[in-house]
């Protein structure tokens, strides 16, 4: 059963993946969030594939963390937020990548570095934390992400946990927040996914699907999240 989820699991990232790449070039000024929606929808059961769920969200609606997909038109300089995942065999992927149609404002750039740097501090905490291999305590992953975020001065625009694990459900029992007691073993599947979400304005979540291993980490979504990939040129 371990190795059939993980296969299933790696194949349902890699078709986010193409998702995601497919998406990037669909996104032009008017396209509405549904348009998009039904854009993933249809890639991924092109692919042998079904849709786990998707959250599609432009400019303010960015800030909200469980959007559905409205009939809001992309306008130039807004952030998107693409949430979604794919099902294979009755197993599930979770991808989160925000976007910026244009050259995003200086405070957006800034909020983007922070929520990229709050991530990839917890995915090497992942990699060579001390008990990796011997049991890993959710609660603690997440201290790390939220860290960062907290440094900064903006913890109060983090209001969920870091992630969750993965299985034949998309949230499939295991969180990594401040009140979880669960414990990270070979062969976890968990999503990390620290977000900034102000209220008004947008947000920004990134989110990558990890498999946790004896001695190490393997990332199993790839799409680029560097703030360079992620500007969509008008």
């Amino acid at each position: 059963m371990a190795q059939e989820k993980i296969l299933n699991i790696k194949k349902a990232c890699e078709i986010v993946d193409q998702v995601f790449l497919f998406i990037k070039s669909k996104i032009k000024k008017g396209v509405t969030e549904k348009q998009i929606a039904e854009l993933i929808d249809d890639f991924i059961r092109k692919n042998q594939a079904k849709s786990a769920f998707k959250l599609i969200s432009f400019g303010r609606n960015t800030a909200d963390i469980h959007h559905k997909p409205t009939d809001k038109k992309l306008e130039t300089g807004e952030p998107i937020m693409l949430d979604f995942g794919a099902e294979v065999n009755g197993f599930c992927s979770d991808l989160t990548r925000t976007l910026f149609f244009g050259k995003p404002s200086p405070e957006f750039a800034k909020i983007y570095k922070l929520v990229l740097k709050a991530q990839k501090s917890a995915l090497n905490f992942l990699t060579k934390g001390p008990t990796l291999g011997k049991g890993m305590r959710g609660y603690d992953v997440d201290a790390v992400a939220r860290g960062v975020i907290k440094k900064a001065d903006y913890g109060r625009y983090f209001p969920h946990g870091l992630g969750h694990s993965l299985g034949k459900k998309v949230h499939d029992g295991k969180r990594l927040s401040p009140k979880s007691k669960d414990i990270l073993w070979p062969g976890d599947i968990v999503t990390i996914e620290p977000g900034i979400y102000i209220k008004g304005k947008g947000g920004v979540r990134i989110e990558d699907d990890v498999l946790i291993k004896k001695e190490t980490v393997e990332i199993l979504t790839k799409s680029k999240k560097e703030l360079k990939d992620i500007v969509i040129s008008l």
